[in-house]
């Protein structure tokens, strides 16, 4: 397998697990599996930390039209608002919560 080959079949395995996500479906199993393909790819050289990290934020963004980091703001700030029942969060709508990208 040669580097472009490992990209392309690492943004599909995280597309598909992104999908899945999206879908609300389990991806415990496959995520593991994935994480350890990554590893592979970076031990035999054919893809750096940083690769490996722009691969993730491409197939997220695909799936999701955000970055993780953005979409992990929005995680926590819906978490937040269930602990400290702030109920006004969620009068807001779905769409005005999202960021802008």
């Amino acid at each position: 397998m040669n580097a472009e080959n490992f990209k392309s079949e690492a943004y599909r395995q995280l597309f598909d697990i992104f999908s899945q996500v999206k879908e609300k479906i389990p991806v415990e199993q496959a995520k593991a599996r994935t994480q350890g393909f990554m590893y592979a790819g970076q031990f035999m050289g054919l893809v750096s930390q940083e690769e490996a990290n722009q691969i993730i934020e491409q197939a997220h963004f695909d799936v999701f039209s955000m970055s993780v980091a953005q979409r992990a703001e929005i995680k926590s700030r819906k978490k937040q608002a269930f602990e400290t029942h702030d109920e006004s969060y969620f009068d807001i709508p779905t769409v005005l919560r999202q960021p802008s990208l």
